[in-house]
């Protein structure tokens, strides 16, 4: 993401994810010791979610394994309670009306109509730890996706300035798009006439 977009999440959540410095870290380059800022907690949470390995995440900042599980648990929570996703308005006339209304707006001649919504799948990677005996999961190799490694499918649907307005993640990694979409409230919704005939949703 951009410097600029980096700097507005962090200003709004630096606060809960800040914290005392007696929880140090020993730096790789010079082996004196800091603080683990705000700033250095964020950056590890957007590398996890962008693919980078665990041990990549340690050697960057300079900390161990269990910092940045933390990092990224309490960093997500404070994105979560801070950003948080509204209900996708499924029985909401005038809402409905300003997402169709948006993509029209933004397609090319204006030729998107009554779409309420772009959806697509995105593995969420997790590691194997995640599905060990201990979670209860029968089949750890469904988690186990064509990108060879474990992961979550997640469905998400975003309005035309690419907000995000639904997430489900209800299916492993080794399931199709089609089937964990099948899956989801909206499909659900969509079979049973809760969402108008008028509008409809694109997947890329």
């Amino acid at each position: 993401i951009s410097e600029a977009l980096f700097n507005k999440i962090h200003a709004r959540i630096w606060q809960p994810i800040s914290t005392s410095a007696k929880y140090a870290r020993r730096t790789c380059c010079r082996g004196s010791v800091s603080a683990v800022d705000s700033r250095s907690r964020l950056s590890m949470l957007l590398k996890h979610l962008a693919g980078s390995k665990m041990q990549d995440i340690e050697r960057a900042h300079g900390v161990s394994r269990s910092t940045v599980v933390t990092s990224i648990t309490s960093v997500t929570k404070a994105i979560l309670k801070e950003f948080p996703i509204p209900p996708f308005p499924f029985d909401n006339a005038a809402e409905l009306k300003k997402l169709a209304d948006g993509f029209r707006k933004k397609s090319s001649g204006e030729l998107f109509e009554n779409v309420v919504g772009a959806f697509d799948g995105y593995l969420l990677r997790i590691t194997k730890a995640c599905i060990s005996k201990r979670s209860r999961v029968k089949n750890p190799s469904k988690y186990y996706c064509r990108k060879q490694f474990f992961a979550i499918n997640c469905q998400v649907c975003c309005d035309a300035d690419r907000k995000v307005t639904y997430v489900s993640m209800l299916s492993p990694g080794a399931v199709p798009d089609t089937l964990a979409f099948c899956k989801s409230n909206i499909h659900r919704a969509i079979t049973l006439g809760e969402v108008s005939a008028q509008y409809h949703f694109a997947r890329s």
